[in-house]
């Protein structure tokens, strides 16, 4: 198994969805990961370790393992199998045994990345699919929010508009990113 990080989050013009890209920590593959907007979302999140005001399906997830004192070993990209990856989690915990549970890629990386679990692939996944991303790194990155500098330009302008400076005032930070 190969240790990977997430490395950042690009929008993926020709299909219109989100790859999560997870770079090997030790080397210089980079392993992009097919995303729903949503998924995306929770992943920019937690990378920008950011609460929001409610609790998504991914804190969810992290508060109930933590109420029956479990803990998430590892998650781990295990299969391509017909362009789907799969991937499960390690949880174990005095109240719950040891659990191996089959989960989606993007699942298990927003839980990982909120949990601090390190994130493997498999051998022969990152050999397979390492070389798809030659045209996922050239295409637009994302930031937290999945906003493309257009989509900031104008809700910073928005919220100049309702008068919201400290929003404004995140806008304006998040833009400085672009330049």
């Amino acid at each position: 198994m190969i240790p990977v990080k997430v490395s950042k989050i690009t929008f993926h013009h020709s299909t219109r969805s989100y790859a999560v890209l997870l770079k090997e920590i030790t080397g210089d593959r980079s392993l992009p990961v097919m995303v729903g907007a949503c998924e995306a979302h929770s992943i920019a999140l937690a990378l920008e370790y950011t609460e929001p005001p409610r609790p998504m399906t991914h804190d969810l997830i992290k508060a109930m393992i933590s109420e029956v004192n479990g803990k998430i070993n590892s998650v781990q990209i295990t299969d391509l199998i017909d362009g789907v990856f799969y991937a499960r989690i390690e949880i174990e915990g005095m109240h719950i045994g040891s659990l191996n549970l089959d989960s989606r890629p993007s699942d298990a990386v927003a839980i990982a990345l909120r949990t601090e679990a390190p994130i493997f692939v498999e051998d022969s996944v990152m050999e397979e699919a390492s070389n798809q991303n030659e045209e996922i790194e050239n295409d637009s990155e994302i930031n937290e929010f999945g906003d493309k500098k257009e989509d900031l330009e104008n809700k910073l302008k928005k919220a100049v508009e309702l008068e919201k400076y400290e929003e404004a005032a995140v806008i304006r930070d998040q833009l400085k990113e672009y330049d």
